[in-house]
């Protein structure tokens, strides 16, 4: 199983997940890193040619499942949690973060397969 972490750095259960047999990819996302996230997301995409994806990051996967458009694989799950709770307490913080919330959620609709 492979894991793609977007902060770009270990974290604490790098090393018990890499035991259990794990593949970590390490690219970051964020605004300011969004060119080459693009780039090393796709190319990861090409390269391992998944069957299937499982996205954890609310409304961003929809925004990441759109940067991968073209190279993504057949299943495109994205796992949203609580979504009320991070529309009013995470992502209403600023009219920009209240726009990307609505892009990101319009995104997923489109091109996720499955949402839980």
């Amino acid at each position: 199983m492979d894991f793609l972490l977007t902060s770009g750095r270990r974290d604490i259960f790098d090393e018990a997940a890499e035991r259990l047999g794990a593949r970590l990819h390490y690219i970051p996302y964020s605004r300011k890193a969004l060119g080459s996230f693009a780039r090393d997301y796709r190319a990861l995409l090409r390269r391992e040619r998944y069957d299937a994806i499982h996205h954890h990051a609310d409304y961003a996967a929809g925004w990441q499942f759109l940067i991968g458009f073209g190279v993504l694989p057949k299943v495109r799950v994205a796992h949203v949690h609580n979504p009320w709770l991070h529309i009013t307490d995470n992502y209403a913080v600023s009219p920009a973060r209240r726009l990307a919330a609505s892009g990101g959620k319009a995104l997923v609709k489109a091109l996720a397969t499955h949402v839980c």
